[in-house]
């Protein structure tokens, strides 16, 4: 059986994240119908870098933040299908 790489382990990010950081960063902010249509989400303020990196990673969008309240910041990226043209 041939050795299997843990990609939630598995550092993917030249900031240091790994793979598992960014899909549950991603699962926070996605569209939950279908990960590939834009975002419009809140997030914890504390959580950007790991979401911005997270939104890159799986759409090869840049989101916007913006101030919501105290705690948290709404993102928006325009998702996986504009950023590839599709």
């Amino acid at each position: 059986m041939p050795n299997l790489i843990n990609w939630n382990d598995h550092v993917v990010s030249a900031k240091g994240y790994t793979h598992g950081q960014l899909k549950e960063a991603f699962g926070k902010v996605h569209n939950q119908d279908n990960w590939k249509l834009p975002i419009d989400e809140l997030c914890k303020k504390s959580e950007t870098d790991v979401v911005k990196e997270a939104i890159i990673y799986f759409t090869g969008s840049i989101p916007n933040f913006a101030n919501f309240d105290d705690e948290h910041v709404n993102v928006t990226a325009i998702g996986y299908y504009e950023a590839i043209g599709a």
